[in-house]
């Protein structure tokens, strides 16, 4: 992006938050910062619905992890100090959306390193399989 953050100090921080994300899935150890522990018996509770994926790292769950990460959140008092205007939630859900951009338009090698699904008009991401 470039007026607020550095792509190339935000991205690896974005890549590593995904692969904790799903590997505590993985293990059943999944915390989301904003809504605590998720107990495994209720991960297929019909209420978690379209909020939560059992392999997927899912946008919302990438932004809050990314603002409770340390390296997450020392970028995102940079960019505050760079951005004013905008707040710390903006900022790591732009920083999150451009990260997807890039996949998208091929212009990341993270494309090669990440399946990733639709959920709710956003990208969820899960670490491909090693082959």
């Amino acid at each position: 992006m470039g007026q607020c953050y550095e792509n190339d100090n935000v991205f690896p921080i974005i890549s590593r938050v995904i692969n904790q994300i799903c590997q505590e899935k993985r293990a059943g150890k999944f915390r989301s910062y904003s809504a605590g522990q998720v107990p495994g018996s209720l991960l297929n509770f019909p209420a978690f619905g379209d909020d939560y994926d059992p392999e997927y790292a899912l946008h919302h769950e990438i932004v809050d992890r990314l603002m409770a990460d340390p390296g997450g959140r020392r970028e995102l008092a940079a960019a505050r100090r760079r951005c004013p205007q905008r707040s710390e939630e903006w900022l790591a859900g732009n920083m999150v959306a451009f990260w997807s951009q890039t996949i998208t338009q091929g212009n990341s090698f993270y494309g090669r390193r990440f399946d990733r699904v639709q959920r709710k008009q956003k990208w969820a991401y899960k670490p491909k399989a090693s082959s």
